[in-house]
């Protein structure tokens, strides 16, 4: 082996080729050579065949000189940078030319195709396309599929909307990522976490909880949709709080698909038959994961128009019986009644779940559908009027709605002098933007994820709404605010949180990590409101008031009775880092109202502050 006689370092010369029907190596940056596509490709082909790569053992060499052959061009490529391991031991011992030029992206366009061969080695079998690759485009892959652990992170400058920020590798990326990649991290990085996770988990409770699952009327395309079904066992051991450690699954030559998600806490497994629209399901875990949550999400994602599990209590060795199975009593009335006469509301989150029921009488079923979020049902009442309900809780009536909509939005807006930009989150039903408008705000951008919620909702609530989703100073964008909102930064004057308990697909929204990303979107000056839930959830609202107040700034609640609402009492929460989240004295708003030339049905300046009086005994804010 050749030694650079300045440096003494190690070295050895490579010779390839810069170009072949497949690719080139694109030169015209000494520091960046990189690999650019010299056909079109097709989303899963095989992008080069294995004999055009060369993997070059590099124990004991410093850097590697490559040399390409046809214009006798030139790059130094060290191993301590471009290396990868070849063991579990996940040391850099590997140089894999030319794919040691190709960039990072955290959205790649190819990744590593690796087969198992005799004595179960495996061995690289090429890379494989992501997605369809053009004629000329960059080809480039993720490195935190190849690297367990880098010893000096790098910023990331990939420039796509999942960019992650820093490159970091496997060990790095939060858990939902890892179960989602896993399957695609090389061998060597598969083993390393698989052993490193086990490590941890020695001392793990054999007590766990299994849940046998039957999901009916589900979407039968996806039943038959291997991948998908793979994706959709990573995303639900997300949901319970479980690790994914390894994925199988088989596609039948009739139909449908068997497919396994081995877990750190036992397995989640699903077997479907398409043509019944019939999906069984297995949830094992252990430890402190729950597995209803995943069993929440792929009722969800699978579209189920019934679902049915049974829970049972396993490993239990200090126990008479070390298997228990757990009666499961649904409410008694819960939903709406088969002759469609009444719809019982029985499953209210917090206290009162499954230990009240709340009835109404239906005239008539307007629209009863499912979105891939939420189901939701439209009901006339001869009390409240139009009746709006999601996931079984109502949200609005006619009768009493404008009652949330102005202790919602003008308790906020009023504590303002100036509001011009203004976020909501969620309001699909309107009512929020209606009563928003009424400040003249030069913007409203509007944020909620389900769109075919909200299209179909308008026709039902003309009163709600009012027309102002016509209105040309909105914005109205239909993706995940937890998501969504990290585009924003000191952007807003008043941030709107009108979303349902924290249940389905809101329950994000009640999270520390939600209002730190509201907070960055506010500007320094920003006030926000929140519906916090019903007075007899105190430890709820404490634990929520004090998330405000540390992502936001100090805060207070306005506490209001709405008929229609279960318990009728509710708290919202305002905060600011700049006003008196109480807002200004009396006059104050009265004046502000007259400028703005306002109308309301329910708020006013001498409500605004009696509705934030507590009984004696409170100490809630």
């Amino acid at each position: 082996m050749p030694s650079d006689n300045a440096s003494g370092k190690q070295v050895r010369t490579i010779v390839i080729s810069k170009e072949t029907s497949q690719y080139r190596i694109v030169t015209d940056d000494p520091d960046n050579w990189r690999i650019v596509a010299n056909r079109s490709f097709a989303q899963g082909e095989l992008l080069e065949p294995i004999d055009d790569t060369l993997d070059i053992d590099v124990r004991g060499v410093d850097y590697v000189d490559v040399v390409l052959e046809e214009t006798q061009e030139k790059k130094r490529v060290y191993s301590s940078i471009s290396a990868v391991p070849c063991d579990a031991s996940c040391a850099q011992v590997a140089l894999e030319i030319p794919w040691c030029f190709m960039n990072h992206s955290c959205a790649p366009n190819v990744r590593d195709l690796w087969i198992k061969e005799p004595k179960d080695i495996a061995v690289f079998a090429g890379s494989l396309t992501t997605r369809a690759i053009s004629d000329g485009e960059e080809i480039t892959y993720d490195y935190a599929l190849e690297q367990y652990q880098y010893a000096a992170p790098f910023e990331c400058q990939c420039g796509v909307d999942s960019c992650r920020g820093t490159i970091s590798g496997f060990y790095d990326l939060n858990r939902k990522e890892q179960g989602r990649l896993l399957s695609h991290a090389s061998p060597y990085v598969q083993d390393k976490f698989r052993s490193e996770f086990v490590r941890k988990q020695v001392n793990i409770s054999s007590f766990g909880r299994h849940l046998v699952v039957d999901y009916w009327d589900c979407d039968a395309e996806l039943l038959n949709e291997e991948a998908r079904l793979v994706e959709l066992l990573a995303l639900a051991a997300d949901a319970a709080g479980a690790t994914v450690m390894a994925m199988r699954s088989h596609k039948f030559e009739g139909q449908g698909v068997t497919a396994v998600a081995i877990l750190a806490e036992s397995h989640i497994s699903i077997h479907t038959w398409p043509d019944a629209g019939y999906a069984g399901v297995d949830i094992y875990t252990c430890g402190s994961c729950d597995p209803l949550k995943a069993y929440s999400m792929l009722e969800k994602a699978l579209s189920s128009g019934r679902a049915e599990y049974v829970e049972i209590l396993r490993g239990r060795g200090d126990e008479e019986r070390s298997i228990l199975p757990i009666k499961k009593e649904p409410p008694l009335r819960s939903g709406l009644e088969q002759d469609g006469a009444w719809f019982y509301e029985g499953s209210v989150p917090g206290r009162r779940y499954c230990k009240i029921n709340h009835g109404f009488s239906v005239t008539d079923v307007v629209l009863k559908e499912c979105s891939k979020f939420q189901d939701y049902l439209v009901f006339d009442n001869p009390a409240y009027g139009r009746v709006l309900v999601l996931d079984g809780i109502v949200q609005l009536s006619t009768y009493d709605e404008y009652i949330y909509h102005d202790m919602l939005v003008h308790p906020p807006l009023f504590a303002h002098p100036n509001p011009k930009r203004v976020l909501i989150v969620g309001g699909g039903d309107g009512g929020t933007l209606r009563e928003v408008l009424k400040h003249n705000p030069d913007e409203v951008v509007m944020i909620d994820i389900d769109e075919q919620f909200v299209r179909n909702i308008a026709a039902c609530f003309p009163s709600v709404h009012a027309g102002s989703f016509e209105d040309a100073r909105l914005t109205l964008l239909f993706e995940d605010a937890s998501e969504a909102l990290k585009r924003y930064e000191d952007a807003f004057d008043v941030a709107i949180i009108d979303c349902n308990d924290g249940v389905g697909p809101s329950e994000i929204l009640f999270g520390e990590e939600f209002y730190a990303t509201v907070a960055c979107a506010l500007k320094k000056d920003g006030v926000c409101s929140a519906q916090a839930g019903s007075m007899m959830d105190l430890e709820h609202l404490e634990n929520m008031r004090q998330l405000m107040t540390n992502q936001i700034g100090p805060t207070t609640g306005f506490k209001l009775t709405i008929p229609v609402y279960h318990c009728g009492e509710y708290v919202f929460f305002v905060s600011s880092n700049s006003c008196d989240p109480s807002g200004p004295e009396a006059s104050i708003l009265a004046e502000r109202q007259a400028k703005r030339s306002i109308v309301t049905r329910y708020w006013s300046p001498t409500v605004h502050h009696a509705s934030q009086v507590l009984p004696p005994d409170s100490t809630l804010w």
